[in-house]
């Protein structure tokens, strides 16, 4: 048994498309509100470790990153060994006098 149609237009513009692909439903509640929100009432704390800590020390610069690299090359300090003065000083007596091959080698 053939069921008989509305009619619909071969051809659609968008607003047609639209108002037919779309229902419009009633809702049975209505939307709920917004609920207001308690104000805080607290301070916030830092933890004991974060209150105590230094500001970061500030990053070295290429000359101090070059000095760094040369006296480990030069096998002055090791590889996670701090900088002291004596270090310092045993880098700059390699400059008193000319400068060996080996030096040279490695600062290049």
């Amino acid at each position: 048994r053939a069921r008989s149609r509305a009619a619909v237009p071969t051809t659609w513009t968008l607003g047609e498309f639209l108002a037919a692909a779309t229902k419009h439903i009633h809702a049975a509640l209505p939307t709920p509100g917004k609920r207001p929100r308690r104000p805080l009432n607290f301070a916030p704390r830092r933890g004991r470790s974060a209150a105590t800590a230094s500001p970061p020390a500030a990053p070295p610069t290429a000359e101090r990153r070059a000095q760094v690299q040369i006296l480990r090359t030069l096998g002055i300090v090791g590889t996670n060994q701090r900088i002291t003065a004596a270090e310092m000083k045993a880098y700059d007596d390699l400059f008193a006098a000319p400068i060996p091959c080996p030096v040279l080698s490695a600062i290049a």
